[in-house]
């Protein structure tokens, strides 16, 4: 939908069609969540149901702006481009807010189990007492489940889709509608709330060494044009020897890529320090239940400076799954690739070298290794290439976005520290206008741009907004501590006590409770 010179309004607008998009807007538009409610919240929710109180879960007005016009647009073309047939993330991490086994419950329902694969995680000693371990929840899932799941989650979720680019966020003098949200096509969006769910901002990150490397012998992965009647995917077909600098999996996937469209092609895959090997891109204690929600506190209560040195910390300049490293082992056996740990120096001529490197003493020390046409050193030795693809991730900064930018001139509430925008505990950068994803690294930790990071920051922006509100009880637990233990089943009034703990796999049997399969698919049709 365009919007042009129309206005519209929305109780809140979500700039940003990604996952943490989604995640989002699942938060928001689903009435709870099955995986993070108490026995006691169950209840409420039988109880409400049984009673057709739908007004009381009410969903939202909620518009999505994003250019691509579609959902999950640039996570799929970098998935195509790269070739990934399997995520890195488990089956337990995805955008539905609804329930953390959906993904395996769509998988089983379309017949489609075979498209989940072990990740090897069951077999590490630390997550063996996990249940979830041994019920497909840690399976990585294939790249088309996923994408099919995220397509099936979008279409239940009641949304506006604008394909437009947002330019501006403006205060709005009126009451009831905090901000207009001001779009390239001239429209304009008023909304009480304003989620910027954007994904990574900042710069490419281009290794001093290799930054004046020729623009048409340089190439970022993300500059990569997936065609599938293109095998190269954009790479050059006259570069036969390809240097990729990185010393994460998006590096060893671009090189496994450049092997994959050309027979002939030999990679170099250059990294400051040799590759670690890990199944997620952070330690598993972020992923455990036992334990993140203390990895979460820990990291809360850091000064900023530490916070930012954690971030680094926990990353580690990148890690790489153990099935792809057994095929870069693989690739080695075969002489297709070279790994060398240093750091890449280009050259623009010979005689440069030479004085870089006075110990040649002549051009004949290194012609010999070939015609391509770019010079450069690694660990004092001289290598010949024909281009170089660059692989390092990206320099966080939020002031390179225009949106962003605008609001650090704009407010003084709204600051930002190493690129990051400085959010509330609540994900809020200022009034109602809330972060979620890598951008909100600085509150939720190392796991904020990861999917199961998203869910719980979108979680976080849904109770903020009392999306769930209806679950809650108005009575006064805090001067009646027996309150809490109230049936729920005599009284439709909202209470001040919400629970975030793991929910029983018991179901209670009392009055009023989801005492039967046929109540427990009642409940979910309510909640569709």
């Amino acid at each position: 939908m365009t919007c042009e010179t129309i206005c519209e309004c929305y109780d809140i607008v979500i700039l940003g069609a990604g996952p943490a998009g989604l995640s989002t807007l699942s938060a928001l538009q689903e009435s709870f969540s099955m995986d993070q409610m108490t026995d006691l919240q169950r209840n409420h929710v039988f109880s409400h149901c049984r009673k057709s109180t739908k007004g009381s879960m009410k969903r939202k007005k909620v518009a999505v702006v994003d250019p691509s016009g579609e959902w999950m647009t640039c996570w799929n073309q970098n998935f195509s481009k790269l070739g990934i047939s399997f995520l890195r993330s488990p089956a337990m991490a995805h955008p539905d807010a609804f329930d953390g086994s959906s993904l395996v419950a769509y998988a089983v329902t379309n017949e489609r189990e075979a498209e989940l694969r072990a990740s090897g995680c069951a077999d590490h000693c630390q997550l063996q007492g996990l249940a979830e371990v041994h019920t497909g929840l840690w399976n990585l899932p294939s790249t088309p489940l996923f994408r099919d799941f995220c397509k099936d989650v979008s279409s239940r979720l009641p949304h506006t889709f604008y394909a437009d680019h947002a330019v501006d966020i403006k205060k709005d003098a009126s009451k009831d509608l905090n901000f207009s949200v001001h779009l390239k096509s001239g429209g304009t969006l008023k909304s009480k709330a304003v989620v910027l769910a954007m994904g990574a901002l900042g710069d490419a990150i281009i290794p001093k060494g290799i930054a004046t490397v020729p623009d048409e012998r340089l190439l970022h992965w993300k500059n990569l044009e997936y065609s599938s009647s293109n095998p190269e995917h954009g790479i050059p077909c006259e570069w036969n020897d390809i240097l990729v600098v990185g010393g994460g999996l998006t590096a060893v996937q671009v090189s496994q890529l450049a092997l994959r469209g050309k027979p002939s092609c030999k990679v170099t895959l250059c990294s400051r320090r040799p590759l670690v090997e890990k199944h997620l891109d952070i330690g598993l204690e972020w992923a455990d239940r036992r334990v993140a929600t203390k990895c979460q506190a820990d990291f809360y209560h850091q000064s900023v400076e530490s916070k930012v040195a954690m971030l680094k910390e926990a990353r580690g300049g990148g890690s790489v799954p153990p099935c792809y490293v057994r095929d870069v082992e693989n690739l080695e056996k075969k002489g297709r690739l070279t790994r060398i740990v240093g750091n890449a120096t280009f050259h623009e001529s010979e005689a440069e070298l030479l004085e870089f490197m006075p110990s040649l003493q002549s051009a004949s020390n290194f012609k010999e290794k070939g015609d391509s046409p770019l010079l450069i050193t690694i660990e004092s030795k001289v290598h010949r290439y024909d281009g170089v693809i660059v692989a390092c991730g990206v320099r966080p900064d939020c002031r390179k976005n225009p949106v962003c930018a605008s609001l650090l001139q704009q407010f003084n509430d709204a600051k930002q520290a190493h690129g990051f925008p400085l959010v509330t505990e609540d994900l809020e950068w200022m009034r109602n206008v809330f972060v979620v994803g890598g951008m909100a690294s600085l509150n939720l930790g190392p796991d904020a741009g990861n999917l199961m990071g998203m869910r719980r920051g979108a979680t976080i922006v849904a109770n903020t907004l009392r999306c769930h509100s209806w679950l809650r009880d108005t009575g006064n637990i805090l001067a009646n501590r027996f309150g809490a233990f109230d049936d729920f089943s005599s009284s439709d009034e909202e209470t001040e006590s919400e629970s975030e703990d793991e929910s029983s796999s018991e179901t209670p049997s009392q009055d009023g409770s989801i005492s039967s399969e046929e109540d427990l698919q009642f409940v979910l049709a309510m909640a569709e």
